[in-house]
């Protein structure tokens, strides 16, 4: 995968924090939830992308007033 397409995956992702539906298009039916949330979640809660976004949109639920901003910086990264 290119440092383009790369770069294009990322975006996707944090533009499925405001649409979970973009899930869909980045997350494969292997994808397994409890490797992200493991405290959380029972270890048969399932793979794909629809258990990821059923728990996502609680989440969205939960916090309805949170916004994701995502900063490009030049890398490497250097300590502000």
């Amino acid at each position: 995968m290119s440092s383009e397409q790369h770069k294009a995956l990322a975006r996707r992702y944090f533009e499925a924090f405001s649409n979970p539906d973009v899930f869909d298009e980045i997350l494969t039916e292997e994808f397994s939830v409890r490797a992200i949330h493991r405290a959380t979640l029972s270890p048969d809660s399932g793979r794909g992308p629809e258990v990821f976004k059923e728990g996502f949109r609680s989440l969205l639920a939960s916090f309805p007033d949170s916004r994701v901003s995502v900063m490009l910086r030049p890398y490497p990264c250097v300590p502000v």
